[in-house]
């Protein structure tokens, strides 16, 4: 108890001093599941988002590498003072030179740069595909959520109806032990049985309150409609 006190506190942001108070009960579960979720609401999804950047960094990147293999040229010199730079505009030699220069360079440099190319366009499909499985993933698990929910629901309800049903053969024990009728045997018996059930029961509704959570998480936040 101490250690999940402190834990609790921790998840919180706070100094782990074992002093957080904790309610008797677990919590209920007011609000019932809207029937129709939109699908853009696990867009919210801290991962999905990652995955989503990754993504157009890398069409950026597949960009970048295709431009390069188109021919570049300047129209001054690449040294010199500005004045000089100018005047070479007007010398036709060198100008010729400069642009054949320039348009020549991806032609000799074609293979690194198909290369990188290549390489961008692979790490770009494979940023589409790690997108893909990301989504993929979170449907499932908001679906799989969902779908247990109403079982949860339901296998609670029994649970909630064996618990009253063996309190009730509790007390009739107790009382036929009171009166003679019934041996001890059968009045701890019962009650033993009757512990089961209710601690089936808080097992239950543990599991309601963990699935919501993970439902919460699956949907990268609530489910209620904006």
């Amino acid at each position: 108890l101490d250690v999940a006190r402190r834990t609790l506190e921790s998840l919180l942001g706070r100094y782990s001093d074992a002093a957080v108070e904790l309610p008797a009960q677990l919590p209920g579960l007011s609000d019932a599941i809207l029937p129709d979720l939109p699908a853009e609401q696990i867009h919210r999804r801290p991962d999905l988002r990652a995955a989503r950047q990754k993504l157009f960094a890398a069409l950026s990147r597949e960009t970048v590498a295709r431009k390069n293999l188109l021919p570049r040229f300047v129209l001054t010199g690449s040294g010199g003072t500005a004045s000089n730079e100018f005047k070479n505009l007007l010398d036709l030699d060198f100008l010729i030179w400069s642009i054949a220069a320039n348009l020549t360079q991806p032609v000799f440099a074609g293979g690194r740069l198909k290369a990188e190319r290549q390489q961008a366009s692979a790490r770009q499909d494979e940023a589409l595909a790690n997108y893909a499985t990301a989504v993929l993933r979170a449907f499932q698990e908001v679906e799989t959520r969902l779908a247990a929910e109403p079982l949860l629901l339901e296998r609670n309800t029994a649970l909630k109806q064996s618990v009253e049903q063996l309190q009730a053969a509790t007390r009739l024990a107790l009382s036929r032990y009171s009166a003679g009728l019934a041996t001890i045997t059968t009045l701890l018996d019962t009650q033993r049985r009757a512990f089961n059930a209710q601690s089936n029961l808080l097992g239950s509704r543990f599991n309601l309150l963990s699935n919501r959570i993970d439902l919460h998480l699956a949907l990268g936040g609530s489910f209620e409609q904006p």
